[in-house]
């Protein structure tokens, strides 16, 4: 009898195994234009003297473009941020 238990599990876990083909991933999205012009921000007061100003920037979601503002960041400890000559 409990060969017959073990030989039933073993024949249904293996009908349940089930071997598919593997699917390429995608490698990037096909966007159909430039994002729109950056937004004119007003910048907020710095949040401290070592305060960045971080811009805001179009970020593509997938379908369409979304506006992620800009941004005060403090420096990170023992760092400064010096820009770059035009």
């Amino acid at each position: 009898m409990m060969g017959r238990r073990l030989s039933l599990f073993l024949l249904l876990s293996l009908v349940g195994c089930v071997a598919t083909a593997a699917t390429t991933p995608t490698r990037g999205a096909v966007v159909a234009g430039p994002p729109p012009a950056p937004k004119e921000e007003e910048r907020p007061p710095p949040q401290g003297p070592a305060s960045v100003w971080l811009p805001g920037y179009w970020h593509w979601t997938g379908t369409t473009y979304a506006w992620i503002p800009g941004h005060w960041e403090a420096s990170p400890a023992g760092q400064a941020y010096r820009p770059s000559p035009p």
